[in-house]
């Protein structure tokens, strides 16, 4: 099963990558700034709880201070092209997440994260199914599943 799931990790960055490579996208650079600091925010939280000092982790990756400083960006462009090209999809092909999966995804998440909000945890459920969705519709070459493959 790990196999599998890593061969479709795989798969679908490969996916995103191309279409971000096809899809002609100028992001504002506010918008990128923003992204890129929430990004190193995060991993700057993550080594703390992980009691990881930001020394000991470039020393392990083999990067430099501005290294480090310049990848949050790049990665923030590759995520934010890919989010705003899986929401055209879905809206154009009116990709929704299934009620049913919505409802235990909320359960488990619910669980997992009693002291989120619910409502942020029902906009990530929606949109964590929704890009499922629209990554099957991909992988299917266009075609829903109850549609022959294109």
């Amino acid at each position: 099963i790990e196999k599998e799931n890593e061969r479709t990790r795989e798969r679908r960055e490969k996916l995103a990558s191309a279409l971000g490579e096809k899809t002609k996208i100028t992001l504002p650079a506010n918008l990128l700034d923003m992204e890129a600091q929430a990004t190193q925010e995060r991993l700057e939280e993550d080594l703390e709880r992980a009691k990881i000092s930001i020394d000991d982790y470039l020393s392990k990756m083999s990067k430099t201070k501005e290294q480090l400083g310049a990848e949050p960006r790049g990665w923030a462009e590759r995520q934010l092209k890919t989010r705003f090209i899986l929401d055209a999809i879905a809206k154009e092909e009116n990709l929704v997440a299934d009620p049913d999966e919505l409802s235990m995804e909320l359960h488990f998440l619910r669980q997992q994260h009693p002291q989120t909000d619910p409502e942020s945890l029902k906009r990530y459920a929606e949109t964590l199914l929704r890009n499922e969705k629209v990554l099957q519709f991909l992988e299917n070459g266009g075609a829903t599943s109850s549609q022959p493959k294109k």
